[in-house]
């Protein structure tokens, strides 16, 4: 048995993974392109309360004001006691304490958060919508 038939085989399935590879990269671009592309080709976010928008000329992203009504994008950040709490905005549910995530709301509207723990009361807290980041400690 010769050494170039001895490694045939290999040589077979190295050329699989390479193209393997190649492809998996570039499905990965082109998510990467139609997510920076604004959001127009891209699914929204899980758990948007409010409509995606392009993003062209956003005033949230310029530092200019945000009119009442437009659609934002903030953070919220809650750690609030028990841990692992679960954490539901505006009746969806996002994750557990400590929770950090974004959410889409509508600049100046309300939005409740509530922390439900497996046992003990319910806390509520009412929060109103603004660019930037919401913590409730």
């Amino acid at each position: 048995m010769s050494l170039q038939s001895a490694l045939r085989p290999v040589s077979g399935f190295a050329r699989f993974v390479a193209t393997a590879l190649t492809i998996t990269s570039a499905a990965r671009m082109v998510i990467v392109a139609l997510s920076a592309d604004g959001g127009s080709s891209a699914p929204p976010t899980r758990g948007s309360s409010a409509p995606v928008t392009d993003g062209s000329a956003s005033p949230q992203a310029s530092g200019e004001a945000v009119p009442p009504g437009k659609p934002v994008r903030m953070r919220i950040s809650v750690d609030v006691k028990p841990d692992r709490a679960d954490v539901y905005i505006d009746g969806v549910q996002k994750g557990r304490v400590p929770f950090v995530g974004d959410v889409s709301c509508l600049n100046g509207g309300p939005f409740v958060v509530e922390v439900r723990p497996k046992s003990g009361p319910i806390q509520r807290f009412e929060r109103t919508c603004k660019p930037g980041t919401t913590r409730i400690e």
